[in-house]
């Protein structure tokens, strides 16, 4: 294995010791945990980033020695310089104003900067190939870009866990005492989680036209049970959506479906075994015109998608995916014009 593998391969063990410590330490947020800086939940978080670093400190340095002078990417040096400062001022920032509380902790400008800096580690095999590159559909070869791709979504989400659906079981929002306001918040935290995980499953069928068994169920089941493990795994009988969801896009990815058919197939099955789910579990108080419309907006929201990204695509089946322009929207060609430096040729008529 050449050095770059070797790369992807640390970057995706350090990237999820890293992210599982971020939930670790949400869980702690969450359930009332002893707040401060020097915590349990932070070492792990910090300890992932620590060793880390210091592993492709040394990387670099043998690169060197062999004469290797390719330089670091500079997203991923960003990313190291990022999440450092943003330990740092972080505990300064809680000496100075204490420990946040509540979505304040979400918000903190330290925090933020750790999410971009931890952001653009995660990411650093996205950026270490092609997009399109065809590649073996084999779990050793597709690992690193499927987990960056899984732990950015699940990173993303952790800062909006404020609006999930995943995160608790909401009664204020979906039961049968749920206010105006409160469905309201239920179908904006609905729509947004649905764009996070319709964006990962594009990014995924983006990378290659061929994705290992199961791709699709880890890119958005992985997630879910990462955001539902941040109040305790309460309503982990939701994830069972999120399950479904990945199956089916996996199935419709072997027998060959396009990429828009994943991405309007995937949020219809989400959100309608998810509604059941819940209705089942703890009974669901909204108007069915409510639960039909999020769900349909949802799917909507898969075709905007797709209509965005729909040229660099592509499709499960291997072939690349392309808009088609209808004729009367088609620009018109402008016939050549012969000019004395400049001979056109005319094909001959047929009987001439």
């Amino acid at each position: 294995m050449d050095d770059a593998g070797r790369n992807a391969i640390a970057t995706t063990v350090f990237s999820t010791w890293v992210v599982l410590g971020l939930f670790i330490d949400g869980w702690a947020h969450n359930a009332g945990k002893p707040e401060d800086f020097w915590t349990p939940w932070h070492g792990v978080l910090y300890s992932g980033f620590a060793v880390g670093a210091l592993w492709f400190a040394a990387s670099r340095r043998r690169a060197r020695r062999r004469g290797d002078v390719t330089p670091l990417d500079p997203l991923t040096a960003a990313g190291f310089l990022l999440f450092a400062f943003g330990g740092l001022g972080d505990a300064i920032w809680h000496s100075v104003f204490g420990v946040e509380q509540d979505v304040a902790a979400l918000l903190s400008p330290t925090h933020l900067v750790l999410m971009l800096g931890g952001l653009l580690l995660i990411c650093g095999p996205l950026r270490g190939t092609d997009e399109g590159t065809v590649r073996d559909a084999t779990w050793r070869s597709a690992l690193p870009e499927l987990v960056s791709i899984m732990l950015a979504v699940a990173v993303v989400g952790f800062f909006l866990q404020f609006l999930s659906p995943f995160h608790g079981t909401h009664p204020d929002q979906y039961g049968a005492h749920s206010s105006e306001v409160g469905r309201f918040v239920g179908i904006a935290s609905i729509l947004i989680t649905n764009l996070l995980v319709v964006g990962g499953v594009a990014l995924t069928v983006r990378r290659g036209p061929v994705l290992p068994p199961g791709a699709l169920t880890l890119v958005v089941a992985g997630p879910v049970l990462l955001w539902s493990s941040l109040e305790g795994f309460d309503g982990v009988e939701l994830t069972g959506a999120a399950i479904a969801a990945g199956l089916v896009a996996d199935v419709a990815a072997r027998r060959g479906a396009s990429t828009r058919l994943l991405l309007l197939a995937t949020p219809a099955t989400l959100w309608l075994v998810w509604f059941g789910t819940y209705h089942a579990r703890w009974g669901i108080e909204w108007p069915a015109e409510y639960w039909t419309g999020v769900t349909f907006l949802a799917v909507l929201t898969g075709w905007g998608v797709h209509l965005l990204d729909g040229p660099r695509v592509a499709d499960a089946s291997g072939a690349p995916f392309r808009t088609t322009v209808p004729p009367d929207l088609r620009p018109e060609e402008e016939p050549e014009v012969a000019t004395p430096d400049r001979c056109v040729s005319t094909p001959a008529r047929a009987g001439s």
